[in-house]
């Protein structure tokens, strides 16, 4: 039957489980003891998301617009399917914050196994994906470069964080890099749901930016009354 509606039906059928699902997100977040409908609520959800995507068809292609500057054309990226693989971790976390955050103000993730596909999905940090690593870039600063978001220094910041954690190399000798670590190993192995440690691990990198966009700020704030003093002496 969904097959006839119209692409506007659709759309609004759409946009009805995107809201049902945001609600399904914020129980389960409460929920503590692992409710027995939880799963079969989320399997519900699957299944609509399913039937909706194969009564689209592959209208939903991956956007690939760039602006005059080179840098990807964020207008052009919202209200998309990202997919990335499951059981996340450091660089497929603070990369879904990024698009939540900065790219994509209706985002709809999506975690799946080797060998699964979702039509019409933005994919990243996965094999073969635009978005992922790239030379010596994790996926996290290759969003940040192709998005033109570099420029933030909070931003780029947390990406340094994250190259240290993810690529094990100490490039930026990140001194929180030990701690986040910790945090997110510690809340993988509480929660064991890609979608609920999605939404506490989003409140850490919103208070990680939130300082370390705040340093910066008051470094650059500080950086004219030193040249001013210097120039007095």
């Amino acid at each position: 039957m969904s097959k006839h509606l119209s692409a506007g039906r659709l759309s609004a059928h759409e946009t009805e489980i995107d809201k049902l699902h945001a609600e399904l997100e914020r129980i389960a977040a409460n929920d503590f003891f692992d409710a027995t409908g939880r799963i079969a609520a989320f399997n519900a959800y699957e299944r609509c998301q399913k039937a909706i995507r194969a009564a689209q068809g592959p209208a939903g292609k991956a956007v690939r617009s760039q602006t005059d500057g080179g840098t990807r054309d964020v207008a052009k990226y919202q209200g998309q399917r990202w997919v990335t693989r499951r059981n996340l971790h450091i660089d497929r976390l603070a990369s879904a914050w990024l698009i939540k955050q900065f790219i994509d103000k209706r985002p709809r993730f999506y975690f799946i196994s080797e060998g699964e596909t979702v039509e019409g999905a933005i994919p990243f940090d996965m094999f073969g994906a635009e978005f992922t690593h790239h030379g010596e870039d994790c996926t996290f600063e290759t969003m940040l470069k192709q998005f033109g978001l570099a420029e933030s220094k909070g931003l780029r910041q947390i990406a340094e964080i994250v190259h240290d954690i993810d690529l094990k190399d100490d490039k930026f000798h990140r001194l929180e890099a030990g701690g986040l670590n910790a945090i997110i190993d510690g809340l993988s192995k509480v929660l064991r749901d890609d979608r609920k440690l999605l939404q506490q691990t989003s409140v850490v990198f919103d208070g990680l930016y939130a300082v370390l966009n705040n340093e910066s700020e008051k470094k650059t704030s500080l950086m004219p009354s030193k040249r001013k003093r210097s120039k007095a002496k």
